[in-house]
């Protein structure tokens, strides 16, 4: 099968490129500029495109393709929109399938999401969907929860933060519930999806197989890492202000010259962000994903990342495990 993928640089872009690889799939990846795709395009075709652009241009970048992969999504809006990257983009490679007879497309949105959702991100997310819903393609969409891994935003900051300072601004107290998943998990499901075509019409959220308060899954990563922490509470409404303040104070927020700010900066955006994804999955539509694959040894907290796993893996024997 030929697939293109939109996002296949990111963090699950990186992962379902080694997969369908893996699998024989020939890829055809769609970036904004080629720089570097050498590092992870697994030798695979890479094309230019803008994606947020002419339809036509899109069209053409996916034409022959069987099938396209979506996998754009921003965190924050610093250099474009909620709406562009989840809503404008996705009308674009919708419209470029249709126009090029791309018939199978897999959408990954997040978990929970649904009419009425409250906050931009979320907003976004579900505008998206219904985008890709009202299309003429046989559509899937995958839903995943806060996905951990080689590369990942929730363990990755949440690591370095407790390393320097130790301390979290728990949203509403971490009292929120989440089920965070492995990045294979969901590359596999991904795949799957892709390959079944029976899944077509059907939204699936994939999701890890605990369903635990903030609070703990923060404890837990400092039990891996050796360290105490201090969970502040802290008002859920305000985590989005402190976040803008700081990037205006920030004029590079990346700049590792600020470590200290920096780090302060990915906290905060890290707790804004389970603000965000912690919308209710309902059990009867979720997909639990196992937990029993090996993580890259390359990645430089893959032992704290292999150590939650098997936490995850001790603590879910013996629960029945869905299909």
């Amino acid at each position: 099968m030929l697939v293109a993928i939109a996002g296949g640089s990111g963090f699950v872009g990186r992962h379902l490129v080694r997969v369908l690889v893996a699998q024989g799939h020939a890829l055809r990846l769609l970036v904004r500029g080629g720089a570097g795709a050498e590092t992870w395009s697994q030798g695979q075709a890479v094309v230019a495109v803008d994606l947020g652009g002419d339809p036509a241009a899109i069209a053409e970048a996916v034409r022959g393709c069987d099938a396209l992969v979506n996998l754009v999504g921003v965190k924050t809006a610093r250099t474009q929109s909620f709406a562009r990257a989840h809503v404008e983009v996705v009308q674009r490679l919708v419209a470029g399938c249709e126009a090029a007879g791309v018939g199978r497309m897999i959408h990954v949105s997040v978990a929970g999401v649904s009419a009425g959702v409250r906050g931009p991100y979320l907003a976004s997310k579900w505008a998206g969907e219904e985008v890709v819903a009202a299309s003429r393609l046989a559509w899937t969409i995958v839903r995943p929860g806060v996905i951990y891994g080689e590369g990942d935003d929730f363990v990755g900051n949440l690591a370095a933060m407790l390393r320097h300072a130790a301390v979290f601004p728990a949203p509403g107290g971490g009292r929120a519930l989440l089920q965070p998943v492995a990045v294979e998990d969901v590359a596999g499901a991904i795949a799957g999806a892709l390959m079944q075509p029976g899944t077509a019409g059907l939204r699936l959220d994939v999701v890890g197989p605990e369903r635990l308060p903030v609070r703990d899954w923060v404890a837990r990563v400092a039990a891996a890492l050796g360290v105490r922490v201090w969970q502040a509470p802290a008002p859920a409404r305000l985590l989005a202000p402190a976040v803008m303040l700081m990037e205006r104070v920030l004029a590079t927020p990346e700049d590792v010259a600020d470590r200290p700010r920096s780090i302060a900066l990915a906290t905060l955006r890290l707790a804004t962000l389970l603000v965000e994804r912690t919308a209710e999955v309902p059990r009867a539509c979720a997909l639990v994903a196992g937990a029993d694959a090996a993580l890259p040894t390359e990645d430089r907290d893959a032992g704290l990342h292999a150590e939650l796993r098997a936490l995850q893996t001790a603590r879910c024997e013996g629960r029945p495990r869905r299909q």
